[in-house]
Formats: structure tokens, C-alpha cells, sequence
């Protein structure tokens, strides 16, 4: 699978997820970042119980979060959450490529 086709899977991830990103079709992982860290940041100001539960869903790990904002103060906050969010969603993008081998099953016995 080439890059555009992981941001492609990445981006249909983020709208799964009630993070949609409104973006062109050939946007750059950067791009993306970026679209995505603004949309956190309206969350942060606006709703921030909804920016939680969403962690929360996309199974970001709050103990690395808090270390991260606590070592990296000095950094965008909504850039440092944009970052996990994406690190997670392409572990997940990459880990049903690699358990979702139905290949090898004769069609009959697919569920």
C-alpha cells in the first residue's frame, strides 16, 4: 500500500471517529496534521468533554498524553494530540493489514 493510499485510510479513519477532516485529495501527512491539530483546538476551547471522550474512543493512552504535554509544554498542544492521534490510527490502519489475512480461507467458510 503506497502513502496516499495510508492517508486515504488514515483520513476515512479520523471521519469514523468524529474527528472529520475536510480536506483536498492529495493531502499531505503534514497537511493532514495540521487540519487536524486546528480541529483540536476548537475542541479544547469549545468542548473539551467531547475532545476527551474521543481520546478516549480512538484508545489514546492518557498516561503517555499527560507525559508528553508536561515534557513538551513549550510545544502546540493540539500539535502533540494531532500527532498521537495519527501514530494511533496508522497502528490500528496497520495492524488489521497484518491480522486480516482471509486470503488463504475457502469463501464458504467466511463468516
Amino acid at each position: 500500500m503506497n502513502q496516499n493510499e495510508n492517508l486515504n485510510e488514515l483520513v476515512n479513519e479520523m471521519e469514523k471517529s468524529e474527528l472529520p477532516i475536510h480536506c483536498k485529495i492529495n493531502i499531505t501527512l503534514d497537511e493532514l496534521r495540521l487540519l487536524l491539530a486546528e480541529h483540536i483546538h476548537t475542541l479544547i476551547t469549545k468542548d473539551f468533554s467531547r475532545l476527551i471522550a474521543i481520546l478516549y474512543r480512538l484508545d489514546i493512552s492518557e498516561k503517555k498524553l499527560k507525559e508528553l504535554l508536561q515534557h513538551q509544554s513549550q510545544n502546540d498542544a493540539g500539535l502533540i494530540i494531532a500527532d498521537m492521534i495519527i501514530e494511533r490510527q496508522l497502528q490500528k490502519i496497520e495492524s488489521r493489514k497484518k491480522f486480516n489475512r482471509n486470503d488463504d480461507i475457502a469463501p464458504d467458510d467466511k463468516w
